[in-house]
């Protein structure tokens, strides 16, 4: 259910989709997509336990992944991600979520050989299931 808040929030997003439009995905990008686009994964869930037993409570985490052929891009982009996602409450395609908190990012990547530059954001989300 989380996947649907991160696509919701991150589609009705100006900053987001003014560079890289609706190429936000899944799990994996399509084969010949172009930059610069935008994958998310649903890393884990666990859930948040309390004394008297299960709760209804879940901590996610997700991971976004920024793909693009330019360093300012690949930062512009990044930004634009977190500015969207961090410390959001609220409901978004249905989905409640108590709260979305940015956790880290790697350092950005570049490959010579595909001339992509690519760069990771963390982060967790806690939500009722």
């Amino acid at each position: 259910m989380i996947g649907k808040v991160i696509y919701g929030r991150l589609t009705t997003d100006a900053a987001v989709t003014g560079v890289c439009g609706l190429n936000i995905y899944p799990d994996i990008a399509p084969q010949n997509v172009q930059y610069p686009f935008l994958v998310y994964t649903i890393i884990n869930s666990i859930p948040v336990d309390y004394k008297d037993g299960q709760s209804n409570l879940e901590e996610i985490n997700v991971q976004v992944d920024v793909y693009t052929n330019n360093y300012d891009t690949t930062q512009t982009l990044a930004n634009a991600v977190r500015n969207r996602l961090d410390r959001y409450s609220g409901t978004t395609n249905s989905v409640e979520v108590q709260t979305i908190k940015y956790m880290s990012s790697d350092s950005q990547v570049y490959n010579a050989d595909l001339n992509v530059y690519w760069m990771s954001i963390d982060f967790l989300a806690k939500m009722k299931r």
